[in-house]
């Protein structure tokens, strides 16, 4: 698969069935720190942090069309990487499909960690202008 902006997954999803990675990207590899046969090895779950794994797993049992999670998946190196998921049903070639795009939120992740700072810095300066 070529690269583009997002890492890409693509699962074959036979009804009420387990679904199996069949592709993955360059940029999905370097997301995941792993190569393209140990992310091909892997289930689904695995990909993601222990304590978001049942919340994906739910939200792809009861996928009925597009939809998009906020979660974290897990780095080789160990560490939770935010990334923003977004599911597709799909048919490939006749059979169900899962196209899973994952988009990086680190950058904005950190954004969002540096704004509730500067509003609580905010906050207590309010506060002591007040006494």
């Amino acid at each position: 698969m070529k690269d583009g902006f997002a890492g890409i997954l693509v699962y074959e999803a036979p009804p009420r069935s387990r679904p199996t990675l069949v592709e993955a990207n360059d940029i999905a590899c370097r997301m995941l720190g792993l190569d393209r046969s140990e992310i091909l090895s892997r289930q689904l779950e695995d990909l993601f942090e222990p304590h978001e794994r049942t919340r994906v797993l739910e939200a792809l049992r009861t996928l009925t069309a597009d939809a998009s999670l906020e979660t974290e998946v897990r780095h080789a190196s160990g560490r939770g990487l935010p990334v923003e998921l977004i599911f597709r049903r799909l048919i490939l070639g006749r059979r169900p499909s899962l196209l899973v795009m994952l988009l990086d939120r680190t950058e904005r992740s950190a954004a969002l960690a540096q704004q509730r700072h500067l509003e609580a810095q905010l906050r207590q300066s309010q506060k002591m202008e007040a006494i």
